[in-house]
């Protein structure tokens, strides 16, 4: 069980440093437009969503009586943050052809 625990925090923390790495991406290549505002920030709040569940999944277990419970809980409040992070990437990416005109202009 606990080689277990440690691969999934491993490619949680993975998870972490790609989300951080596209938001590097697309706001370097999108910077001064829209879309370099909201992919970025949705690539951000992602990876922060993924490190509060690996940070929760260590600490609030050990601190809880009923852990199916707070394990039911958390897998809403995943779902419910992983929703409004995704309306903000898809936002960001239906502002892409704006930008990239935008971007076409400045050239």
């Amino acid at each position: 069980m606990a080689i277990t625990t440690i691969l999934h925090t491993l490619l949680s923390l993975a998870w972490i440093l790609i989300m951080l790495a596209m938001a590097g991406l697309s706001f370097w290549r999108f910077r001064g437009s829209p879309s370099g505002l909201l992919l970025p920030a949705g690539f951000v709040a992602w990876g922060l969503k993924l490190l509060l569940f690996v940070i929760t999944g260590f600490v609030l277990p050990r601190m809880v009586q009923d852990v199916a419970s707070f394990y039911l809980w958390q897998s809403v409040a995943s779902a419910a943050l992983g929703a409004v992070v995704s309306l903000v990437i898809i936002a960001g990416i239906a502002m892409l052809p704006r930008s990239l005109d935008k971007l076409e202009g400045r050239r």
